[in-house]
């Protein structure tokens, strides 16, 4: 990524993934869930097509760049990814990083800008 560029917060919670995601070896969609359950509602605005990041940030502070790509809102709230620019059809999301924070609180955010893939 070139510059960084404007922040927007998703949502925050427990992170994971949808099950289809791992069968389809696709890994590109990540939801959050409430502490004692139940899924958050992600915040969406405008943000369906933009190019950018999609990061999380550990309660450590540690940030965490999740995927590179067009975010996208698949079921309009639940579940957000990104589709990379390099028309790979599996592991759209860096599994090597993800896998390790999987059902840990973290705050999702997507920052617009110029992509890698660019």
């Amino acid at each position: 990524m070139d510059t960084p560029g404007k922040r927007h917060e998703i949502g925050f919670g427990k992170i994971n993934w949808p099950e289809s995601e791992e069968k389809s070896r696709r890994y590109g969609l990540v939801s959050l869930h409430k502490i004692k359950g139940g899924p958050v509602r992600l915040k969406v605005a405008a943000l369906e097509g933009k190019s950018g990041r999609l990061m999380a940030r550990l309660l450590t502070g540690k940030e965490v760049v999740l995927g590179e790509g067009k975010v996208i809102f698949p079921d309009s709230w639940l579940s957000v990814g990104v589709v990379p620019l390099d028309d790979r059809q599996t592991f759209w999301l860096n599994m090597r990083l993800l896998e390790p924070m999987r059902k840990r609180t973290v705050v999702l955010f997507f920052e617009e800008g110029m992509t890698a893939d660019q």
